[in-house]
């Protein structure tokens, strides 16, 4: 602001700023043209099998290519593995869903002991409740890591070897 001011210390006004509706035509478009280094792969792919066929293979979470298992014009099979890539919304889920099963197993634990507690009169039921909402909360965290995981096609039984450091593999539909 104080570099627009006039000597007199006020601003000076505005000029018309007047864009005539045949400028907007006369605005160039650029070509696009063909990434040039492996940074810029990412899902969705169309993967052409023979002539006029194709089929999609994506990732409906951020990821970044790890490793291509086909080339232009290799023959590929249903199932077949197409790319490896790092998505990290999934490995977070899979984490998530690996860690929450001793988690939950010690609140439960806790919950029980507080209960029994609770019988004696030694604790008071707020203290029961509140270790029961935390196992609660626990699991409606495993519940939504187990959503991502599916929605990623990814089983949760596998998902301990995700959470270790392996990569999403997309196969062909």
């Amino acid at each position: 602001c104080v570099a627009c001011r006039g000597e007199g210390g006020t601003a000076p006004a505005p000029e018309a700023a007047e864009t005539p509706p045949t400028e907007v035509a006369a605005l160039r478009w650029v070509p696009v043209s063909a990434p040039q280094d492996a940074s810029l792969l990412e899902a969705p792919a169309v993967v052409r099998a023979a002539a006029g066929a194709s089929g999609e293979v994506s990732s409906s979470y951020r990821a970044r290519v790890e490793r291509v298992h086909t080339q232009v014009g290799s023959r590929v099979e249903r199932g077949d593995p197409i790319v490896d890539v790092l998505a990290p919304e999934v490995f977070e889920a899979a984490a998530a869903y690996v860690g929450s099963k001793r988690r939950l197993e010690l609140h439960a634990e806790r919950a029980e002991e507080l209960e029994r507690l609770r019988a004696e009169g030694l604790v008071e039921k707020s203290r029961v409740f509140e270790q029961r909402m935390l196992a609660a909360e626990l699991q409606a965290r495993r519940d939504e890591a187990r959503a991502v995981l599916r929605a990623a096609g990814v089983n949760p039984q596998t998902a301990d070897a995700l959470a270790r450091g392996g990569a999403l593999t997309l196969r062909a539909p």
